[in-house]
């Protein structure tokens, strides 16, 4: 994965019972608007762009 962003959170759904994983890159971390670690903020009329980029990758032969 290629990321503009400091920020990671993986999901699974093991705990529901399916099977898959979300990756969500984040540009600030959890409970950023009381820290206000990495908080991005906007003033009205301004735009922030945040891109990512996950490459498939095939396993290596045995």
């Amino acid at each position: 994965m290629h990321a503009a962003a400091p920020w990671l959170q993986i999901y699974t759904g093991e705990l529901v019972g399916r099977r898959g994983v979300a990756v969500e890159p984040m540009t600030c971390p959890p409970d950023a608007f009381n820290s206000g670690v990495d908080l991005v903020e906007l003033a009205p009329g301004e735009q922030h762009t945040l891109t990512f980029r996950i490459d498939a990758v095939a396993p290596a032969a045995p």
